[in-house]
């Protein structure tokens, strides 16, 4: 009887052409699975000076696995289908669509290819994390493994400020772009896989907001993940960003604020005085050399949001305070000044360089938005923060009327990033903030919009 129906079975063929595409289709998701782990990990953990240099265009690891990702989605309708879905379904589309039309003629007319290049690049990213999490990890399987790599990066955070060098500068092959340690008033200042401490500050803040989503329960928590939050703190301190710990510090405010009755009262009974008795041995043992890194940092905030002169006590040179703040008055004048075309930015490529009357020359932009306003000029400017702004309102709107803070911490992710570049330039980090952006797309379609979610949960064993 078997015998005749595994000869039934081969004459019609049809038992083997399913059993063909059962395991074609279970080796088609191993490896979709494969390469958006592969493109999360490039995207979040690996610098950018790691890649082959190739004439006019550096071919990043990150810039590879787009790539890789892209040629596999392209080559089965269905994953083009899931795509493309995904890009109608966002929202920003239109916003996104008009940032790179004006990206696209400042290329043409500034003969800079990089000037629409790199956004799209960027922007293409952020898709593909839509498309990744929706096909295969879902929110909660993403949450996990971004757990995982900011857990990879503090922990190298505090072996760099041992070793005094980034482990990561073992990756680099593209020559030019690692800058070397940076040391301010005598302390390094780490940088992780970033080409500069800022730049890693500002993943730092946009990723510490996501800590306080619990995946299993789909709820805001403060103490679930504790350990790592503390570290990304340590991680903050060690950059010796000044603005990066002000926001730090505006973000933890607000998340005991949007925190439940119960976790706020256990913080205040618990972190909040561990923190003030640090603070108090700092005050205690000044010379002590965590105490005076301690007290050099928080006073370095203190003058930068109050105008005074406490750091100095710290071994801050005055002159370089003052430098500093005289700088930062002088970049609002460049929306001034009648020799920049305010409608036709200069692109990307453009070499700044403007002599302040007084007998200094500004050759950098530490603020993204003067930088972008020269980059792309007012229309730039302006598409660009209703973009963000779209984003932005759509997860505060939500949070709001869900009464769901899961959603308002993606807010303050956003937020916080875009708030420190008041003080500094992107410096390729743009996509750390898109990272919130996309988790939302996705988390807001799962929960609101009835998308099954069967299919992740397989994927989310699997990560862990």
């Amino acid at each position: 009887m078997s015998r005749y129906l595994v000869e039934k079975t081969k004459t019609t063929g049809q038992g083997w052409q399913s059993s063909n595409r059962y395991f074609e289709n279970c080796g088609e998701r191993s490896l979709g699975q494969f390469l958006s782990v592969s493109f999360l990990v490039a995207y979040y953990i690996l610098p950018q000076y790691f890649g082959i240099r190739l004439p006019g265009f550096d071919l990043t690891a990150q810039r590879m696995l787009i790539t890789i990702l892209c040629l596999f989605l392209l080559s089965k309708e269905s994953r083009k289908k899931m795509f493309w879905e995904g890009v109608r379904s966002c929202r920003l589309w239109l916003f996104m669509a008009g940032y790179l039309g004006i990206c696209f003629y400042t290329a043409v007319l500034r003969f800079h290819i990089g000037t629409f290049l790199y956004p799209f690049i960027e922007l293409l990213g952020a898709f593909l994390v839509i498309y990744v999490l929706r096909e295969y990890l879902g929110s909660d399987g993403f949450l996990v493994l971004f757990r995982r790599m900011l857990l990879f990066l503090c922990v190298l955070g505090l072996v760099e400020a041992v070793m005094r060098k980034t482990p990561f500068a073992y990756l680099e092959t593209i020559r030019g772009l690692y800058t070397g340690g940076m040391i301010r008033s005598g302390s390094y200042r780490i940088m992780g896989p970033a080409n500069h401490s800022l730049a890693y500050g500002l993943i730092l803040i946009s990723g510490l907001p996501l800590l306080c989503i619990d995946e299993e329960k789909h709820c805001f928590t403060l103490f679930r993940h504790l350990p790592l939050l503390l570290l990304v703190v340590v991680n903050v301190f060690l950059t010796g960003s000044r603005s990066t710990l002000a926001v730090m510090g505006l973000e933890l405010l607000l998340l005991t604020v949007l925190a439940p009755g119960e976790q706020r009262k256990k913080l205040l009974f618990t972190i909040v005085p561990a923190g003030l008795l640090i603070l108090l041995l700092a005050f205690l043992f000044p010379n002590s050399p965590p105490g005076h890194y301690i007290l050099l940092q928080l006073s370095t905030v203190v003058d930068e949001m109050f105008g005074t002169a406490y750091a100095i006590r710290y071994g801050v040179d005055s002159t370089s305070l003052a430098n500093s703040a005289s700088y930062r008055d002088a970049l609002l004048d460049i929306f001034t000044v009648d020799w920049l075309n305010p409608w036709l930015g200069q692109g990307s490529g453009y070499h700044f360089s403007w002599y302040i009357p007084g007998g200094a020359t500004i050759h950098s932009i530490d603020n993204f938005y003067v930088a972008n306003y020269i980059r792309y000029g007012y229309p730039g400017l302006v598409v660009y923060g209703l973009l963000i702004l779209q984003a932005v309102g759509e997860m505060v709107r939500c949070g709001i009327q869900k009464k769901d803070r899961t959603m308002l911490c993606l807010a303050l992710a956003v937020c916080g990033y875009f708030l420190n570049l008041w003080w500094m330039d992107t410096l390729q980090t743009i996509k750390y903030a898109y990272l919130p952006i996309a988790l939302f797309q996705v988390i807001s379609r799962e929960k609101w919009e009835n998308m099954s979610d069967l299919q992740h949960k397989a994927v989310h064993r699997y990560i862990r």
